[in-house]
This record gives C-alpha cells, structure tokens and sequence, in this order.
C-alpha cells in the first residue's frame, strides 16, 4: 500500500472532516474541556522542531525518573539537528496532533524487507515513537495519530 493510499485509508476509517495537501483533519468527536476539541493530525515541519524537543525531554525525563537504572535523565532521544535531519529523511514521518499547539507526536519508519529468510518483501510503517502531552491524554488523540 502506498503512503498515499495509506493516508487515504486512514481518512475513511477515522471519518476525516477531509483530506488536503497531505493534510489530515479529523475531529474528535469527545467533549474536550467544556466542548468539541478540533485536531488537526498532520506531518511536522521546522517550525514544530522545539515543540518536538520540549515534549521529547518531557518524555525522557519520565523515562528517567521512573527507571533510573536504564534511562539516562537531562537528554533527549533526538536533538534538534536530528529532527532537523529526520524531517529531511524520505523513510522518517513524523506527524503531529495540533489543536490550539501541538499535543502529541508519533514517529514513523518507512522500513523495507528484502531478501530475508523467512519474510515476505514488503514495505513497513514501524512506529518509532507515540507521544500524548498529559493534559490532552484519554481524549483519542493517540488514536488519531
């Protein structure tokens, strides 16, 4: 299945208000703090790559805090030269949830399987990395992303 197919299929299944520029505009349909939230799930940009940041040292601290023995505390998956990097890259996807700012993220690879043993070729979205801001958790953006 294409990218392009892919989104496409995304759209019909999450009764997308619509589809445009490989923009995908869903609305979540839970009341959202006294009404009806809009979200707009879309791919990031350079100018969401702070944001990005913030909330990728928000998660590593979590990380940190509750298994000091295996995560290390005061850093970030990625910095921003490789978000920079990672937006640049044909197989990275990263995709934002932004209702009034970004509150969520997932990071996607694009992976290819050739010539494995036992595996079919195929082309994979692998999901490197789902992220919810805590305010805007159990609202179904995760879902969307």
């Amino acid at each position: 299945m294409s990218i392009a197919n892919f989104f496409l299929y995304t759209a019909r299944f999450l009764r997308v208000k619509h589809l445009q520029n490989g923009i995908i505009r869903p609305i979540i349909e839970k009341n959202l703090g006294g009404g009806n939230m809009e979200v707009t799930i879309r791919r990031a940009c350079c100018d969401d790559i702070a944001r990005l940041h913030e909330m990728l040292l928000g998660i590593a601290a979590f990380h940190g805090n509750a298994r000091p023995d295996i995560f290390k505390t005061g850093s970030a998956k990625y910095s921003p030269d490789d978000l920079k990097i990672i937006l640049q890259n044909p197989d990275y996807h990263i995709f934002v949830a932004d209702g009034n700012g970004v509150c969520g993220y997932v990071f996607c690879i694009l992976q290819t399987v050739e010539d494995h043993p036992l595996l079919q070729s195929r082309r994979e979205l692998y999901v490197d990395d789902l992220y919810v801001e805590p305010t805007c958790r159990g609202k179904g953006i995760a879902t969307l992303l």
